[in-house]
């Protein structure tokens, strides 16, 4: 039978975050730099005839050393100035990507940055998932009955079925709360404003 290869997780790459990036000031033309981890040299310019900013992105591979070039643009925020975004720069089925994306990626044993969808990476909390606990937490009465026959069990079944209701009742509990916060959120949000705030206007003074 043969044994199907284990997707790399997001946690083993080399990741590049371009907010930080951003928020250093690194976007703009003409300016150059170098990060410490992971160690990769960029430098920014606006190429001739373009009206985008690109980066590009130099590090090793062994010996060898490999250049990404990284188109970027900006959107609006709501509170004021703009949101940068680079566009993963791999060929997808020989067509180039161009993922809007905060962070690039790059996976042991690869050669260039590109985003998670394009190196098919997943989370490691997403590999230890167990499938079983959300059939559990969507059928209310077997994880009932489980819990009243767990004691019946051999010491080993018990032992194993315990933890699986764990981790069910645990993710319930999260749930539940997540819940409660948001009602909590949206009541507090239909509450009237108090008396002297800032977004409470005076009455109009009465005319005679």
């Amino acid at each position: 039978m043969k044994q199907r290869n284990k997707a790399k997780t997001v946690e083993e790459c080399n990741v590049l975050d371009l907010r930080k990036l951003a928020r250093a000031g690194a976007f703009q033309p003409d300016r150059w730099g170098q990060l410490a981890r992971p160690f990769i040299a960029f430098k920014c310019n606006v190429p001739a005839g373009q009206e985008s900013l690109v980066c590009t992105f130099s590090y090793l591979i062994g010996v060898e050393e490999v250049s990404v070039p990284v188109s970027f643009e900006t959107t609006p925020v709501h509170f004021g100035g703009v949101r940068w975004w680079g566009h993963c720069p791999l060929l997808n089925n020989g067509q180039p990507c161009g993922r809007r994306v905060l962070k690039l990626y790059l996976p042991p044993g690869l050669r260039y940055l590109g985003c998670r969808a394009c190196h098919r990476l997943t989370y490691r909390s997403v590999q230890k998932h167990d499938a079983r606990v959300d059939r559990l937490l969507k059928d209310p009465r077997t994880l009932e009955a489980m819990m009243i026959t767990s004691m019946d069990l051999p010491l080993v079944k018990s032992v194993r079925r315990m933890s699986l209701l764990t981790d069910a009742l645990t993710k319930l509990d999260r749930r539940i709360a997540r819940r409660q916060a948001k009602a909590n959120r949206t009541s507090a949000a239909m509450l009237p404003s108090p008396v002297g705030s800032k977004n409470c206007s005076p009455a109009p003074r009465a005319t005679f």
